[in-house]
């Protein structure tokens, strides 16, 4: 697919081919809102269209009011699971330092079997410390979190194609383990890594993921695509195995979204820092770009713009565009998103 893009792209650049079609998916989050507001979106994106829908895995909010209530998130999909008919969803993404991998796998399975085959399995390293200080639940430094998402991706896909499995890895173990009910998805649901970390996230997802998701701005996702598909090689993957998806949050909430990915050290915002200091930017300089760079992830209000912003990014190999909406809800204008905007882009 030629994508149609006024950026900042040069002609050869935009010679990517997508060959999938383009999808778009609701994250309405898990704070600021009623059980009956959150399940009214979920149902809404339902019967308008989304492909998907997502929640995140925190046990803290991450946005508006730090000490407000967060919904839990497996909670939450099992119960959409049962509340919703055709749309796929699932965590975006599951932290493994939560939850035993073989405990995730029969929540996965089950959640599987209630929706009638929909679940998209994310599942990323963990990282907010906030939630791990508060529960004493360790956080293991950067490598053996790396080591331990390998590891879990290795359990889920026994426990999910084996009728007993036997594991031993270094932070896992199975011995004759069952899980069952199998998913309805063969051989297992969808699986989706987040995270942009280019020596091991990255490799990871190219060992395991269906899709990987990213959340930095079209040029920086186009570097990323580019070391994802070396580590895929590395591994004798073929790349177009795997589907890349953005999180784009909205340009309405730019300023207070920035503000809480610095607050809450967002791996993705330190990444970009950096870039930006290897690029050479001066430290006087480097809070301005920062912010700067920052700002180019989120999805403009004007639908103009709109349109523009997804096609630089589906320029780059993107067909998977997530959208996060904070309540109140304006069903309109996240239906305008599949009405207006999105034949534009998929067009």
């Amino acid at each position: 697919m030629m994508s149609r893009v006024e950026g900042r792209f040069g002609v050869e650049e935009l010679r990517v081919a997508v060959n999938r079609p383009i999808r778009f998916g609701i994250f309405p989050g898990a704070v600021g809102m009623t059980w009956d507001q959150l399940r009214e979106v979920w149902k809404f994106a339902d019967e308008v269209g989304f492909s998907t829908a997502w929640i995140p895995d925190h046990f803290y909010a991450g946005y508006g009011d730090l000490e407000g209530p967060c919904f839990e998130a497996w909670s939450v999909v099992a119960a959409m699971a049962a509340e919703t008919k055709r749309i796929r969803f699932g965590p975006m993404v599951s932290g493994n330092t939560y939850r035993h991998p073989a405990v995730l796998a029969n929540m996965a399975a089950t959640v599987d079997v209630i929706s009638g085959g929909r679940l998209e399995l994310g599942i990323g390293a963990g990282w907010m410390q906030a939630e791990h200080e508060g529960y004493g639940i360790t956080l293991p430094p950067p490598k053996e979190r790396m080591d331990r998402l390998d590891e879990a991706l290795q359990v889920l896909r026994l426990l999910f194609t084996q009728r007993r499995s036997d594991f031993q890895g270094a932070y896992y173990q199975l011995t004759n383990a069952l899980c069952e009910p199998k998913p309805i998805q063969k051989p297992y649901p969808r699986i989706l890594v987040g995270g942009g970390g280019e020596k091991r996230t990255l490799r990871i997802a190219a060992k395991y993921a269906d899709e990987w998701n990213g959340e930095v701005a079209p040029r920086g996702m186009q570097h990323k695509i580019g070391i994802l598909h070396e580590h895929c090689r590395a591994v004798g993957r073929d790349p177009s195995e795997i589907e890349v998806s953005v999180l784009l949050r909205s340009e309405a909430e730019a300023a207070a979204t920035y503000d809480s990915m610095i607050r809450l050290g967002n791996l993705n915002v330190e990444q970009d820092r950096q870039r930006l200091i290897a690029e050479g930017v001066s430290a006087a300089d480097l809070d301005d770009r920062l912010r700067e760079a920052v700002y180019e992830q989120f999805l403009p209000e004007d639908d103009e713009r709109a349109i523009n912003r997804l096609c630089e990014y589906a320029a780059v190999g993107v067909s998977h565009f997530i959208v996060i909406y904070r309540p109140p809800y304006d069903f309109k204008r996240i239906e305008r998103l599949l009405t207006k905007v999105g034949p534009r882009v998929a067009g």
